[in-house]
């Protein structure tokens, strides 16, 4: 199965070059810096996510990395790099199976599971991992502009 180059720019890959199989993987860390603004940003202030004695009363290792972080990081694979400037997302349904900690290294991958260069779409498999351990995992329709 092909794996795409990265560049530091938003990524522009022909949806012709792009079939079942194209995969592309990068990881991340959220930092605090990131927890807060999207806090401010969100309104969400839930102590599972900010307070870290609270979370960690309930049974976590720390605050929980936002959802919407983890998704902001589908956002980024989607409009950077698989397949990258020309696309937006239309669909996205995703299961969060365990969580991210602020500060810990994950890995999003995404595969193409579809190609249709007749409608200018594709289907993306996505799954976000903590070593061996599946975070979240879920399923995008992208559609590419003309």
């Amino acid at each position: 199965m092909p794996e795409l180059a990265a560049n530091s720019r938003a990524d522009v890959h022909a949806l012709s070059g792009l079939a079942a199989g194209t995969r592309y993987a990068f990881e991340f860390a959220i930092s605090d810096q990131q927890m807060t603004a999207f806090a401010e940003l969100a309104g969400d202030c839930n102590p599972l996510h900010v307070d870290r004695e609270f979370a960690r009363a309930r049974g976590y290792a720390g605050p929980v990395v936002y959802g919407g972080l983890l998704i902001a990081q589908v956002s980024r694979m989607i409009g950077m790099h698989l397949p990258g400037r020309d696309a937006i997302w239309t669909r996205l349904e995703i299961d969060f199976r365990a969580p991210l900690y602020v500060g810990e290294v994950a890995r999003i991958e995404a595969e193409v599971s579809h190609c249709s260069e007749a409608v200018r779409a594709l289907e993306l498999s996505i799954r976000i991992v903590r070593g061996s351990q599946v975070l979240a995992q879920g399923e995008a329709s992208v559609s590419l502009s003309q």
